[in-house]
């Protein structure tokens, strides 16, 4: 079992940039990382090191793992046009 930790632009993008029938497979998508962060539908990011993507319908989730300490962070809650703009920072 793994800690799943949500940083505060996550927890922004929530409550701000995801519609409201979107938030809750959202949810469900960060609430099953704990059982098994590597789902089947996972897939690692090129070019960025120990990041990971899942496909929520239009929306993407990205995150790290770090198996030592058991925890998952999820890095960005986005729609799939917008949501690697962060990364190019």
């Amino acid at each position: 079992m793994y800690t799943v930790l949500m940083t505060n632009a996550v927890m922004r993008d929530m409550d701000r940039s995801i519609p409201e029938k979107n938030k809750t497979a959202i949810a469900e998508a960060i609430d099953k990382l704990a059982m098994n962060p590597y789902p089947m539908n996972v897939k690692k990011l090129k070019g960025v090191e120990n990041l990971r993507r899942i496909d929520v319908g239009e929306f993407r989730l990205l995150y790290s793992i770090n198996n030592q300490n058991k925890t998952v962070t999820v890095v960005k809650v986005g729609d799939r046009k917008d949501v690697y703009r962060f990364l190019k920072r």
